[in-house]
Formats: C-alpha cells, sequence, structure tokens
C-alpha cells in the first residue's frame, strides 16, 4: 500500500469515525441517552463526561500531532461501550464497538507508519 493510499484511507476512516462519534456525542450532550445510561446504572454526569470525551476526541482526530491519543481515547470508550452491550447482550452494537475499534487502531497504524517513513526518509537524507 503506497503512502498516498494510507493517507486517503486515513481520511476517509476520520470522517466515518466523526459523523459516528459525533452523532454519539450529540446525543448523550443533550440527554437523548439518559435512559440507556440509567438502566445500565450509569449517572448523568457519567453520560456527560462520555459524551465530552467522544466529542474532543473528534477534534483530536482533525488536528495532526493529536490523532492517536484521539485514537485512543475512542479505542478506550469503545471498550467500555462493548463492557455495556455485553452486559445488555446487544450483540449488534458490541459488532459496531469492535468495527470502531479497528477503524481507530488503522488510524493510529497510518500515522506511526507515518512518521516511521519520514523518520527514514530524513536518515536517507531525502525530504518528505
Amino acid at each position: 500500500m503506497t503512502t498516498k493510499s494510507k493517507m486517503w484511507l486515513r481520511g476517509i476512516i476520520i470522517l466515518v469515525l466523526s459523523v459516528q462519534f459525533l452523532g454519539a456525542a450529540f446525543a448523550k450532550l443533550t440527554g437523548q441517552m439518559c435512559e440507556h445510561f440509567m438502566a445500565n446504572g450509569l449517572g448523568y454526569e457519567f453520560m456527560m463526561f462520555i459524551g465530552f470525551l467522544e466529542a474532543i476526541s473528534v477534534l483530536g482526530l482533525f488536528i495532526p500531532g493529536t490523532r492517536v491519543k484521539a485514537s485512543l481515547i475512542q479505542m478506550a470508550i469503545m471498550c467500555g461501550a462493548m463492557y455495556t452491550h455485553f452486559q445488555t447482550l446487544d450483540v449488534l452494537m458490541i459488532l459496531v464497538n469492535i468495527t470502531n475499534i479497528g477503524l481507530s487502531s488503522i488510524i493510529i497504524w497510518v500515522e506511526l507508519d507515518k512518521k516511521y517513513m519520514s523518520d527514514e526518509m530524513l536518515l536517507k537524507g531525502k525530504e518528505v
């Protein structure tokens, strides 16, 4: 896979994750998911905190220096969501969570590979 195709793939994945996480953040921050959180024994404040983290992580995806950290935050949120959905046996949502973890992993892979490639090129005396 060429570097250019990796960058395109990363951009598409960032857009997909941004739409999904912004939608989830909006639902939490406007209280639309309040019943779901209360039914699972999670508080209102925790719902707001997760919504805030989701919104911040989307912003982080668009800043090159914070993409890896934003992806790790999203992966952590998805692990917690998987645990919650496992308790309610919501298999479809568990699959969505696993998919989001995989997409975030691809972003991390591309970002770290890009950094490695640029360091390698600098060692060889070429500019990126």
